[in-house]
């Protein structure tokens, strides 16, 4: 296995990596013209624009601006607070609003409101269009009523359902409703046969379950988003069993839309932001971040939209984010106001990935960070030097590490090597240790990079050379500069990089210039410049700072100042 690993002086200020579930979203508010912040609905026409709906206005949004339409300047619309939207075959978008049904005509571009009549206000919560193309419509305090899309009529002689008292409907199948209602349950119906069933809602919780999302799944089933999380509704035995109970456990998820993407399922929640589910079950939590541009706008979310692009649109209090469910690509992850999702500093020094678990640890100005890969969650231990001491500014950070296992970590820092151990999340301890004698320890406290040799021996890249040392057996042997004996010895200077390659080689470089290999010859061990070493120095003015083998006589050397250089 090869080890890379540079103790760079210099910062650098961001680090990327590829995190499953983590999205670069783009947010859209009022700043950049949404009419309002509160977003209800989504829909999208045939010509690739959005309709985002909110308590204040229609926005028409065609990837750049948005063009607002309200009851004050556009002819047609007699209410702003858009709650629901639907599109039918031939084109046209229906909005729902707190008082008539909306009809937008694309090739007319024009609105037109629709109510009962002047005396009934139609406050419509939820709009579904059949196989016909006809609109049910539920209608707080009114009932249930169809609106025939052909003949522009209302019909509402519904008088086989229990109540009129209806929060949402969703079509599915030839003549079938599900039916939230606020006093009788959840029902599914036949608007032809007039037959009405109730659901059976099976919950282990104690609390009442509050429907606020109908979703078609399949032929079979249908979801349900409630205060309880996802519902799975079985349309053949009208039951319906919680799903997903990974995604809260014991916390009741209250659950405001559900959107489908291939192998994955999406659901947004009314204040933990939005959750991934994959096909074998992980999952993973997207949620806002002030000190992250290209996270979430808001943790509490309205509504979900799958645009024709395949690209999500998460609608929310705050405004409305958009992400490519199948590019998560490379994230900047810096400082954060939730610290299981960021670093506490922007400066990172060092990384070190378990070999065979879940974490990357990530070195940072005031200790380790712990990545898993699996959980995108992280964990922070931080070095706390005590006031005390005669210790420097800036000691707590963390030059260099090696994972040895997900709860032990050698840290290397600029005053020393330590052991840090880890039982929990709040229980973990660094141990200073003594890798040199007392005489030698100024000129070798800093320690810029781990490498592993074999067994329990590591070398440590320092300020004076190199140390090769046992953990097993607290034994250590110096390589140090020795301009007597030239030729013998690793080159003068700090030695900030350590690499072995695919042969089993150890190569070092140091400030001197050029570059080092570790040798053992009947026993002896030994650190030796180069013979390369005169050519590179002559040919790059500044030290290595990188390298990487590609053959056996070839290498590649990164320098800071003079480019890239290639020796054979």
């Amino acid at each position: 296995m090869k080890h890379l690993l540079f103790g760079f002086l210099f910062l650098i200020n961001i680090v990327c990596f590829q995190a499953q579930g983590d999205y670069r979203f783009n947010n859209f508010t009022i700043s950049n013209g949404l009419s309002q912040s509160f977003v209800t609905s989504i829909i999208q026409d045939e010509n690739a624009c959005l309709w985002i709906g909110t308590q204040d206005g229609l926005n028409r949004f065609d990837g750049k601006t948005f063009e607002i339409f309200n009851s004050d300047e556009t002819p047609g619309i007699d209410n702003t607070y858009i709650k629901c939207s639907a599109k039918t075959r031939n084109g046209k978008l229906w909005f729902g609003t707190a008082s008539g049904l909306i009809l937008y005509e694309p090739l007319k571009d024009k609105f037109t409101t629709f109510n009962i009549s002047r005396s009934v206000l139609l406050q419509i919560e939820s709009i579904s269009n059949d196989s016909e193309d006809n609109l049910w419509l539920a209608i707080a305090d009114y009932g249930l009523v169809k609106f025939n899309t052909k003949t522009l009529k209302f019909e509402r002689n519904f008088n086989f359902l229990p109540t009129k008292k209806i929060h949402l409907v969703s079509c599915f199948g030839k003549n079938q409703l599900v039916i939230d209602t606020e006093d009788k349950g959840l029902l599914i119906c036949n608007h032809k046969t007039k037959a009405v069933s109730k659901v059976e809602l099976l919950s282990k919780k104690k609390n009442e379950i509050s429907i606020l999302k109908i979703v078609p799944f399949s032929k079979k089933h249908i979801y349900l988003g409630t205060n309880q999380g996802v519902f799975e509704l079985n349309l053949k035995s009208k039951r319906a069993h919680p799903k997903y109970t990974q995604i809260h456990d014991e916390e009741l998820l209250t659950v405001t839309d559900i959107a489908f993407d291939h192998n994955k399922i999406f659901i947004s929640t009314a204040s933990k932001g939005l959750i991934t589910i994959e096909k074998d079950g992980k999952f993973y939590n997207s949620t806002e971040d002030i000190f992250q541009k290209n996270s979430l706008v808001s943790n509490n979310l309205t509504c979900l939209f799958r645009d024709n692009s395949g690209k999500i649109w998460v609608g929310s209090e705050r405004g409305i984010s958009s992400f490519d469910p199948n590019r998560t690509g490379f994230l900047s992850v810096g400082p954060s106001g939730n610290l299981s999702k960021g670093l506490p500093s922007s400066n990172v020094w060092s990384f070190s990935e378990e070999k065979s678990g879940p974490h990357l640890f990530i070195g940072t100005d005031v200790g380790v960070s712990r990545w898993n890969k699996t959980t995108g969650k992280f964990d922070q231990f931080n070095r706390e030097i005590s006031s005390n001491t005669n210790s420097e500014t800036g000691k707590e950070a963390v030059l260099s590490l090696f994972s040895i296992n997900s709860n032990k970590v050698l840290v290397g820092c600029l005053d020393g090597l330590y052991e840090l151990n880890i039982q929990s999340q709040t229980r973990f301890a660094y141990k200073k240790i003594e890798f040199v004698t007392a005489n030698l320890a100024q000129k070798h406290d800093r320690v810029y990079a781990i490498l592993p040799y074999k067994n329990d021996q590591y070398f440590l890249a320092t300020k004076s050379g190199v140390v090769l040392y046992d953990l097993k057996s607290k034994q250590s042997e110096v390589f140090e500069h020795n301009p007597k004996n030239k030729e013998n010895t690793i080159s003068l200077g700090i030695c900030r990089g350590a690499y072995q390659d695919a042969f089993g080689r150890f190569w070092f470089t140091t400030s001197g210039g050029g570059i080092n290999y570790f040798v053992n010859k009947n026993g002896k061990n030994k650190i030796l410049q180069h013979p390369a070493s005169q050519y590179l120095i002559a040919a790059a003015k500044d030290y290595i700072t990188s390298i990487c083998a590609v053959g056996k006589n070839k290498l590649w050397l990164g320098t800071f100042g003079s480019g890239l250089i290639y020796v054979n």
